[in-house]
């Protein structure tokens, strides 16, 4: 695979730090020599993402997969804090591509018609889930109304949990 700077640069090691490496594309090749030092086998992506995330476990009390995931506070940068905390809850593995669509845009369509959301965290979860894929596709950051609408969810999801949904995440889709 290959990343500028190849795979001790500084562009792989902000996108690992950050996370971004869920979402970012990079490019592949089946075989054949690597063309230049951009290149490196996915083993060591590999390695390096999962000794990241090692490194990144706490020592003591809960496991890493066992600890309350923290929801974001409404207003918090949509990348990566909203994203990353969006893709903890995988609403399509949950629901069903179909349903998870009837939820993301049944639950937008009360909050704009009434700024009524429901009392239920699965179905907050899997909307927050929704709005995150929508805009992926859209390559675009939601605003205005949208994004009103994604912090009204945050605010609810924090009023009904007090902050946290337990652990662990679901895995990426």
């Amino acid at each position: 695979m290959g990343r500028n700077e190849g795979v001790s640069g500084e562009h792989l090691d902000e996108d690992i730090k950050s996370g971004r490496w869920r979402n970012q594309v990079y490019e592949v090749r089946r075989d054949g020599p690597r063309p230049n030092r951009n290149w490196f086998a996915i083993a060591e992506f590999v390695d390096r993402v999962q000794k990241s995330e090692a490194d990144a476990r706490p020592r003591h009390g809960l496991s890493f997969v066992d600890a309350p995931i923290p929801i974001p506070p409404p207003g918090s940068p949509w990348y990566p804090d909203l994203v990353e905390f969006a893709l903890t809850y995988h609403g399509y593995a949950r629901h069903g591509a179909s349903e998870t669509v009837a939820i993301g845009n049944g639950t937008v369509q009360s909050w704009r018609e009434g700024r009524t959301l429901p009392d239920d965290i699965d179905i907050l979860r899997c909307a927050l889930f929704y709005e995150q894929r929508r805009w992926r596709h859209l390559d675009q950051e939601p605003t205005g109304e949208t994004r009103d609408y994604v912090d009204a969810l945050l605010e609810r999801l924090v009023v009904l949990t007090g902050g946290t949904v337990p652990g662990p995440p679901d895995p990426v889709p």
